[in-house]
């Protein structure tokens, strides 16, 4: 429960600055549970963004924890990737967002495994 905890406050920490001065609402949505079991290689997505506009992609983990967060396009290629250990995040400025059609991307790279969550935000589109 304590871990748990502790994530929900990484979480909350990352997102508190996020969405500031882009003048539209953004909404939390997570990808996979938060304080989900990643084993070596495991991995996760969202949906593609057809009515809303992906903006940010976190994976939350402990500092010891290495992984990567990407956006994917519809051809399946990976876009403003981010490798590393601990809190992984990566906005989107107005320019990289626009435009394209994209999902989000959680994995666990390392050897062990560990407890972590996958959140994206989004502002929301009109749909056809």
């Amino acid at each position: 429960m304590k871990r748990r905890l502790t994530m929900l406050a990484v979480v909350l920490a990352v997102f508190a600055g996020l969405g500031a001065g882009s003048g539209a609402a953004a909404y939390l949505e997570g990808y996979s549970a938060p304080g989900e079991w990643f084993s070596p290689g495991e991995k996760y997505g969202s949906e593609y963004d057809w009515c809303r506009n992906w903006v940010n992609n976190t994976f939350s983990k402990a500092k010891s924890a290495k992984g990567v967060i990407t956006f994917i396009d519809l051809g399946g290629n990976w876009h403003y990737t981010v490798h590393g250990y601990g809190v992984l995040s990566r906005d989107l400025t107005w320019a990289e967002t626009y435009g394209w059609t994209k999902k989000l991307h959680c994995k666990n790279n390392s050897a062990v495994g560990y407890q972590g969550g996958c959140y994206g935000l989004y502002e929301p589109q009109a749909c056809a």
